[in-house]
C-alpha cells in the first residue's frame, strides 16, 4: 500500500503480535491482516482510502480467519 501512515499500522500490528508469538510469526501474520484489512477497506473507500480506514477493518479479519 503507498497510502500513508499504512507502514505505521503494519509496524504497530507486528509489535502487537510479536509479544505473544515468535519474531517471524507475528511479522507474517501482520502483513497477511494488513493487506486483507487494506483490501476490504480499499472496496469502501477506494482511491480515498486513508490509513484510518484500515485500522477499522483489523478486528474484522481477525474475526472472520479466526486469528489471534
Amino acid at each position: 500500500m503507498t497510502v500513508g501512515d499504512t507502514g505505521d499500522v503494519l509496524a504497530g500490528l507486528t509489535g502487537s503480535l510479536f509479544t505473544r508469538n515468535s519474531v517471524f510469526l507475528a511479522a507474517a501474520c501482520a502483513a497477511y491482516i494488513n493487506g486483507a484489512a487494506g483490501d476490504l477497506a480499499f472496496e469502501k473507500a477506494g482511491n480515498g482510502l486513508l490509513a484510518t480506514g484500515v485500522i477499522e477493518k483489523i478486528p474484522e479479519i481477525i474475526k472472520e480467519k479466526g486469528i489471534g
